[in-house]
């Protein structure tokens, strides 16, 4: 697009946001490289337009240990006994343990609160 067919405040305002994006993004970047790496950590894929398609940025968490809770489902995911990693789960606040482990395919499974079966 030709920028400068456009009025001057208009190259002014688009040439500010383009400078806040990439401060944003170097900003982003500095964060994530500073990580201290650990066993755990979270992918996000963003579109930064840094390059073609989406750029993952890794997000480390300091810990042995995550949670996540989601339809009913509590799991827990930790490292214990040198190599290992631990799964287990159950309701939030242990209401019920009707949890279906549903295996989808080769190394893939699913939590189901019995709720939420068909």
């Amino acid at each position: 697009m030709d920028l400068t067919r456009l009025p001057k405040w208009a190259q002014d305002h688009i040439k500010t946001l383009q400078r806040e994006r990439d401060n944003a993004v170097r900003a982003l970047n500095e964060y994530c490289d500073s990580q201290t790496p650990s066993k755990i950590y979270v992918d996000h894929n963003e579109s930064l337009v840094e390059q073609a398609g989406a750029s993952t940025k890794r997000q480390f968490v300091q810990s042995e240990k995550v949670t996540i809770e989601h339809g009913n489902v509590l799991l827990n995911v930790a490292t214990v006994y040198g190599q290992d990693i631990s799964l287990q789960w159950s309701a939030p606040n242990y209401r019920t343990l009707d949890i279906a482990f549903i295996p989808e395919s080769y190394c893939r499974a699913r939590l189901v609160a019995k709720e939420y079966m068909r």
